[in-house]
């Protein structure tokens, strides 16, 4: 439902970017030349360093998510009882925003990303990963993104957001993330790696509404601008 929000978010009258649409358009295409994805379907006995039993899906290390199989029985749906596969996260996730007002207009750091299954890259907010926990000996995070983590959300001044929400529901079990929005002071500057960028308000909502924000960064833009929906 958040996420959804997220969709009807009314941009700002005054909207000055640091990256115009050409700089966004050459920085992203220069990207999708270098990195790119191939799918391809094969049988879950060729899957590398995940483990299947009769109970579950898991990976070799105990981290990102599991495949479960779980037996339901309401009297709040349209059937009473049903067996399905349900995905099972690790550990707590975490997802986080950094955010610097450039030219008196609030810019998002935003990371583009290539997620297997998908066709093309996307963007996500400044930290989003599948463990929170034991973060800086994560071999699935860059030194850059751990310094986020210990300099600016564990250690930050101003926390415009900070809780953990729930994704239970048909596809997701025991699946927690802990959302965080931290506002940088105007003075404090960040040297970004080539995957990183400054977004502005309006550049966020014209993205969303192309369909180019995942999940975590659209739940979380529309928490920290749910009062510009109504």
């Amino acid at each position: 439902t958040l996420s959804v929000f997220s969709s009807f978010i009314k941009k700002k009258r005054v909207n000055f970017p640091i990256n115009n649409k050409k700089t966004l358009n050459k920085w992203k295409n220069s990207l999708i030349k270098k990195y790119y994805l191939q799918n391809k379907i094969i049988s879950l006995g060729s899957i590398k360093n995940w483990n299947l039993t009769k109970k579950k899906i898991s990976h070799q290390t105990n981290n990102y998510f599991s495949v479960i199989g779980i037996k339901v029985k309401t009297n709040k749906r349209e059937i009473t009882d049903w067996n399905q596969p349900i995905i099972k996260g690790s550990k707590l996730a975490f997802a986080g925003y950094l955010i610097k007002k450039f030219k008196r207009t609030n810019h998002y750091l935003c990371k583009y990303i290539l997620k297997p299954g998908s066709k093309a890259g996307t963007f996500t907010c400044s930290i989003n990963t599948s463990k929170f926990m034991g973060y800086k000996k994560s071999k699935d995070l860059t030194n850059f993104q751990k310094k986020l983590i210990s300099k600016y959300f564990i250690n930050s001044k101003d926390i415009l957001y900070d809780n953990i929400l729930s994704d239970e529901g048909g596809r997701f079990y025991h699946s927690q993330i802990k959302y965080m929005a931290c506002k940088l002071d105007k003075d404090e500057n960040i040297e970004l790696p080539e995957h990183y960028i400054w977004l502005s308000q309006n550049q966020m909502i014209d993205l969303i509404y192309k369909q180019k924000i995942d999940i975590e960064a659209r739940l979380l833009f529309g928490i920290i601008n749910f009062k510009e929906t109504i």
